[in-house]
């Protein structure tokens, strides 16, 4: 367990907690039940289409998003750290199951409030409800700018922004797992279109191709590089 400065500090980099300060937050925990736990390597933090009950938040530690297409026919890995908030948008709303499957990597270090513990925090303290409203609205315009984006005329950007549509977050390490047919039919183009553009990024250290797997170790690379070659 962190020294009680170093953990209030580390708490407060979570965006829902920006801008509470040690007597507000103390006046939350003395009035709602605050989980924190410790998980370790490979364990589940959440599960994809497991109702979601709490606000989970990463203190410590490294995690592992999974994201799987409807037919389940290819999928896409994400790796982040902590301090982070896990899918708060589904706590509330028409669905309220997670999207995604989160594992831990190495130990993680959580947080975890109940969803009426949740709903008292936001009647009471204005700053965690100005929070919580401003991530929520953010990743609904991010989205929703995503569909209206034009197609890039390039394969390499049409592959980049295939990858950036599923993340959730355009950047660190990322892993698409799917076969280079499927790839090229999301693509629109032809299995050796595809096969080429793969292994120019390739040699240029972007990324690595193996069976049915493509390893993207930064995300921000890849886009920078498609974005200045134009």
């Amino acid at each position: 367990m962190e020294k009680p400065q170093t953990f209030f500090d580390r708490l407060l980099e979570v965006p829902l907690f920006q801008g509470i300060g040690r007597g507000e937050f103390m006046e939350i925990a003395g009035n709602v039940k605050l989980a924190f736990h410790k998980v370790k390597n490979t364990s589940v933090i959440v599960c994809e289409d497991e109702l979601c009950r709490s606000l989970v938040f990463v203190l410590n530690g490294s995690f592992c998003t999974e994201h799987v297409s409807d037919d389940r026919a290819f999928s896409l890995m994400e790796w982040g750290s902590g301090p982070a908030v896990v899918q708060p948008e589904n706590l509330f709303g028409l669905r309220t199951r997670y999207a995604s499957t989160v594992r831990a990597v190495g130990d993680v270090h959580l947080l975890e409030i109940d969803k009426h513990a949740v709903t008292e925090i936001l009647a009471r303290f204005d700053i965690f409800r100005i929070n919580f409203l401003n991530l929520v609205s953010s990743q609904a315009q991010y989205s929703r700018r995503r569909l209206w984006k034009s197609q890039p005329e390039r394969i390499e950007g049409r592959f980049a922004q295939f990858v950036a549509d599923r993340s959730a977050r355009p950047a660190g390490h990322k892993a698409l797992h799917i076969n280079m047919v499927r790839l090229a039919d999301e693509l629109c183009v032809t299995r050796l279109t595809v096969s080429k553009m793969l292994r120019k990024l390739e040699e240029k250290g972007l990324l690595q191709v193996g069976r049915q797997r493509i390893d993207i170790p930064m995300f921000e690379r890849l886009l920078q590089e498609i974005s200045t070659v134009g």
